[in-house]
């Protein structure tokens, strides 16, 4: 949460402020300050940008198991109209989407989804601190506790934060998808074809 001193004096309204609200207020005054000198550029309209988050919220010990993964990203200069994109969406489908976008039609190596295409399917994988390999999907979230081969179903809250529902179990398509996805990818990177 480091913030340059001469940014605090500078801004007053920081000093009311927890030291993680300064930190954002800073990246967003520094996003800002960096896209209006691109502004000036001739070419600016013609560059696409996507800035993308390192990690998400972590207020709370509890916020590593899964929260931590919900990353906030931007794209600016997109061929889509301007607005929240509200579908599960993975880092890996950030170099596919961006090929599309460059309207780059060759072939390419990268394991994601251009998340526009008509038939993007929304999920994503994330891996916590402990045992479990989560899978998000638009409705639900799986975890997936690799040692023991059980499943964990859950529901998303107001906040996307995960909320146990019992009720809600695996399907066998999901189960039969997650594993394999996970053999595919292994596959692919253990004969060198990534």
């Amino acid at each position: 949460y480091d913030v340059p001193q001469k940014f605090l004096d500078e801004h007053p309204e920081t000093k009311n402020m927890w030291v993680s609200q300064q930190s954002y207020y800073y990246s967003d005054y520094a996003i800002g300050k960096f896209l209006d000198r691109c502004s000036t550029n001739p070419q600016f309209s013609n560059t696409i940008f996507f800035i993308c988050a390192d990690h998400g919220e972590a207020y709370k010990p509890t916020d590593n198991d899964f929260k931590i993964f919900h990353i906030p990203a931007l794209l600016l200069n997109s061929s889509h109209d301007g607005g929240i994109f509200n579908h599960v969406a993975s880092q890996c489908d950030i170099a596919p989407t961006i090929l599309n976008e460059i309207n780059y039609n060759g072939n390419y190596h990268f394991i994601g989804q251009n998340i526009f295409a008509p038939d993007y399917f929304p999920f994503a994988f994330s891996r916590a601190y402990d045992d479990n390999l989560v899978c998000s999907f638009d409705s639900s979230v799986i975890k997936f506790q690799i040692g023991a081969d059980k499943f964990f179903c859950f529901n998303y809250d107001d906040l996307q934060y995960l909320v146990s529902d019992e009720s809600n179990k695996i399907t066998q398509n999901q189960s039969e998808f997650i594993k394999e996805y996970l053999q595919a990818i292994s596959i692919i990177y253990r004969n060198g074809k990534y």
